[in-house]
């Protein structure tokens, strides 16, 4: 691998670190200077936050909402790439009124744009049923 590539790479990593630290912080104005305007972003499942949310506010209401159920666990991120993908696999917090899950693996894929702009974001719990039930408790016990 050549050494320009590399630093993309590294670049990329060190962006989804930043942006790891901008939704730990609430620093949503860092995540959107990261994305297209017209960025996509998808999570399956059943749960009202899974499915394909289109633009910077959808995506917005998306991150504000999982911050009532979802932390970092500071724990390393794996990094792969390939073309204008980069995959992010790590552990999170997911946790409930009567739920507490300390690993709960995501693998987020994104891809990135010409000027290396967050186009798409697919993101992949390694439990989808646990991790919508999860949500669904959350939201039934805040109505």
């Amino acid at each position: 691998m050549g050494t320009e590539r590399r630093d993309l790479e590294l670049a990329r990593e060190a962006l989804y670190a930043r942006l790891v630290r901008a939704f730990v912080e609430r620093d949503f104005v860092t995540i959107e200077q990261a994305m297209r305007e017209d960025v996509v972003l998808e999570l399956p499942g059943s749960s009202p936050f899974s499915g394909t949310h289109v633009g910077y506010g959808a995506v917005d209401r998306y991150l504000v909402g999982m911050r009532h159920f979802m932390r970092s666990t500071e724990k390393p991120i794996a990094f792969d790439h390939e073309g204008t993908m980069m995959f992010a696999t790590y552990e999170t917090m997911v946790h409930g009124p009567r739920h507490l899950i300390d690993d709960m693996k995501l693998r987020v894929e994104i891809t990135f744009d010409g000027e290396e702009r967050i186009s798409a974001v697919f993101i992949q719990p390694d439990d989808v049923g646990l991790f919508d039930h999860v949500i669904t408790e959350v939201l039934r016990s805040a109505s």
